[in-house]
């Protein structure tokens, strides 16, 4: 009798069970990022040449406005005049700074801060860091878009896409631009869909950006979305704590407005352009069974990380999973489609080497087998740690480092274009590359370009 009652409760349990995996599943399907798939792009067989005046007519200043988030008051100043070679290169004024005021931060990150910066935001050694060859492109995907010498087809690609935006009467803000190769990418390199996703972008961009620290500062308090430490390539660390999220149960917007202030905080303080372009996330499915969980809370994180900061994920952690979950990731992870599937973990409580491999324990916290305290206040101003001794010898180091350090250049070389001319070379002289990327654009530009690759560079530029 036993055996029949419980087999009568078993069955409906496994199909509410069974019907939240395939929710989850559904959430990561709709959200997934999209991977390069050449049988379904476009012909890159786009070879006429760009004229300067395609790249001048589709790309326009930020606007101004109550809501932009970018500074144009240094546009009305003089600039200095350097000579690169036999270039003449313009030199930001915000490089001729004195002493150590803080450069005016322009064209980056929409979020407005108030509160001090933890001093390690940014560190000497993610300033200096030389990314390898898998950490800009790995399984062709690229991970590391600025400050990085492109190949012939993306290129081709940008090049297409800017003609294309020429022919129909599209212009984009330079902070829509730079951003351009990411959307291709996510687009499988489609073009006019490419063109949508900056269309989106850039509305959202107008619409819902800065935000203010003082607009979500109770909510960092509660300590549900929040970053953490660096991984061994200096990738920040995003916690989002499911459970926490409760506290804004049927308040979506919250949720995303919370998220995107620590996505902006990222673009404005975290990333170093051609070292450090992207972001792992822990979500922590503590404290939620297989039947209570937010699926449409974790829908909407998982979509705004993948679509309105497209190509920016390492590595997604989903920890302390229901044992279902456990019992059925493989089959999970096997659904889920493209480059996605290889980003996305799901992590027992032992942790193994999963995480603990990718970053140091001195970064993580002890809950997720690192050395750190757990966090149960003061989540913010969000912590970050030195990564050696070289680093905490120099806190503060954002204070002093240009913005062009954090925004970078996308290095778009049309076919056929006329090299002196490229919009860009005006940003070389406060650009921070690698010795890689210089190399290869000495070769290029046919003068020498320096790397940033001592700690001199960095504090004495």
């Amino acid at each position: 009798m036993a055996d029949q009652d419980s087999g009568e409760v078993l069955g409906p349990c496994l199909s509410k069970e069974e019907e939240r995996i395939s929710e989850i599943i559904d959430a990561f399907k709709d959200t997934s990022i999209l991977e390069k798939s050449h049988s379904e792009s476009e012909s890159v067989s786009f070879t006429s040449a760009l004229e300067e005046s395609d790249m001048e007519l589709v790309e326009e200043l930020d606007p101004v406005s109550s809501r932009a988030f970018l500074d144009r008051k240094m546009n009305s100043l003089p600039q200095l005049q350097e000579t690169v070679g036999n270039l003449e290169i313009t030199k930001s004024t915000s490089m001729t700074n004195s002493g150590n005021a803080k450069p005016i931060q322009r064209n980056i990150g929409g979020v407005e801060i108030y509160s001090a910066l933890n001093p390690f935001s940014t560190t000497l050694s993610c300033l200096l860091i030389e990314p390898s060859e898998s950490d800009i492109i790995e399984d062709e995907i690229r991970y590391i878009y600025l400050n990085q010498i492109l190949s012939e087809n993306e290129q081709l690609y940008l090049a297409k896409l800017r003609k294309y935006a020429k022919n129909h009467g599209y212009k984009f803000p330079h902070s829509i631009w730079i951003q351009a190769l990411r959307f291709l990418a996510s687009s499988r390199f489609h073009v006019q869909t490419a063109l949508e996703m900056m269309l989106s972008n850039h509305e959202f961009r107008i619409k819902e950006l800065p935000i203010s620290e003082k607009d979500v500062m109770n909510d960092l308090k509660v300590g549900a979305i929040y970053w953490h430490g660096k991984d061994i390539k200096c990738r920040p660390i995003l916690i989002v704590k499911l459970a926490k999220l409760d506290t804004f149960v049927g308040e979506i917007e919250r949720i995303q407005k919370l998220l995107c202030f620590c996505l902006e905080f990222f673009l404005k303080y975290l990333q170093v352009a051609g070292r450090v372009e992207n972001w792992n996330v822990i979500i922590d499915l503590a404290g939620k069974g297989i039947t209570d969980l937010p699926i449409q809370v974790l829908k909407s994180v998982l979509s705004l990380v993948n679509t309105r900061y497209r190509m920016r994920l390492y590595r997604m952690f989903i920890v302390n999973c229901p044992k279902f979950i456990n019992v059925v990731s493989n089959a999970l992870v096997a659904a889920i489609p493209g480059s996605s599937v290889r980003k996305i973990r799901f992590i027992d409580e032992s942790y193994s080497d999963e995480i603990t491999s990718l970053v140091p324990l001195e970064q993580l916290e002890e809950s997720y087998g690192g050395k750190c305290p757990n966090l149960t206040e003061n989540f913010y101003p969000f912590r970050f740690y030195p990564m050696n001794e070289l680093d905490q010898k120099f806190p503060n180091i954002h204070a002093i480092i240009p913005p062009e350090y954090i925004s970078g250049i996308s290095i778009e070389i049309p076919p056929r274009f006329d090299l002196t001319k490229l919009p860009w070379l005006s940003q070389i002289p406060n650009a921070n590359f690698t010795k890689k990327t210089a190399e290869q654009l000495s070769q290029i530009l046919g003068t020498e370009i320096k790397p940033k690759i001592t700690t001199e560079d960095i504090t004495n530029p």
